[in-house]
């Protein structure tokens, strides 16, 4: 597995997304969440196979208790990098101190969970009700007082819309940053159209959720919006002998602007899938130039999750 040097530590260029493990997740997702074992399994096989870091959150159901569960079982002790994050009422987000003792307790409980003193990276987990433009003047107060209290060693943002990344550029504190970034979503890559110093940049959504991989011929509701991109995708991909899968991996890999992809896994042999995905050969200039036109203008309710029917998450 390829590791991508940041500072002091070498992260795996395959994050592993825990939310899967902690809570039903993914509109394609027939299987539901692994039960606790399952889930340990699934961790254990990704340090095995070189996959050393993992994105979390304390609103990902059960997923820091079992991260944690995975790591004390860890007999080889190999080295675990842990992203996790924070939300902030939008009712405190002009009030330092109120925001300040909210992610302070997030925080501290997610050390709490994860038995640890301190952890790699800390996101600000941005929420579509956030006011950023508000918030960021308090936002990096809070990341250096989580420094010098010595319970992160990186802080960041995770992303809610492509455009927070412009925020986060002239921001030294907010060294790591979480954007949405996949075959339908390509806003990120024309706002930094090249590769940034001194910022770790981990693409997320990369299989949007699991959109891509549902028959278009069956999307029903609102979500019928899909189905003229989703049939586009299978040809780009027949036409070019490729999986959807594939496809969705090597694009965002390949964009030199990406550093790291979160993608999560159900069984421990969708680690060795994802692992196989991540290591796969570039596509072509030409493909990932008929994947940006083919997709340049998309539907918002697309490639906005947070939009979608509550009815349709499986």
């Amino acid at each position: 597995m390829k590791k991508i040097s940041f500072g002091r530590n070498q992260y795996s260029q395959l994050i592993l997304g825990t939310v899967q493990l902690g809570m039903n997740y993914g509109i394609s997702n027939a299987m539901g969440q692994p039960n606790r074992n399952q889930g340990i399994g699934i961790i254990h096989q990704a340090l095995d196979l070189g996959v050393n870091t993992f994105d979390t959150a304390r609103e990902y159901g059960t997923a820091e208790d079992i991260l944690a569960a995975a790591k004390g079982e860890n007999e080889e002790q190999r080295a675990l990098y842990v992203f996790t994050k924070f939300r902030i009422n939008p009712e405190h987000e002009a009030d330092l101190e109120k925001s300040w003792k909210e992610a302070l307790e997030i925080v501290r409980k997610s050390l709490q969970v994860l038995n640890c003193k301190k952890v790699s990276g800390v996101l600000f987990h941005r929420s579509p009700l956030n006011d950023l433009e508000k918030f960021s003047k308090i936002l990096p107060e809070i990341i250096r007082r989580l420094k010098e209290n010595k319970l992160i060693e990186y802080g960041g943002l995770s992303a809610h819309y492509p455009g927070d990344i412009l925020y986060a550029l002239d921001e030294a504190d907010l060294e790591i940053i979480q954007v949405p970034c996949n075959l339908f979503d390509h806003r990120f890559l024309r706002l930094v159209p090249a590769k940034l110093k001194d910022k770790l940049i981990v693409a997320r959504s990369v299989f949007l959720q699991g959109l891509f991989f549902l028959n278009p011929d069956k999307l029903s509701g609102a979500m019928e919006v899909a189905r003229e991109p989703l049939i586009r995708l299978r040809e780009i991909a027949r036409h070019y002998d490729r999986t959807i899968a594939q496809l969705a991996v090597a694009f965002v890999r390949d964009q030199p602007q990406v550093d790291c992809l979160v993608i999560g896994a159900l069984t421990p042999d969708q680690i060795i899938e994802n692992i196989n995905l991540v290591n796969q050969s570039a596509v072509s200039k030409r493909v990932c130039e008929e994947i940006k036109n083919s997709f340049s203008e998309m539907d918002q309710f697309i490639i906005t999750p947070a939009l979608w029917p509550q009815d349709k998450l499986l």
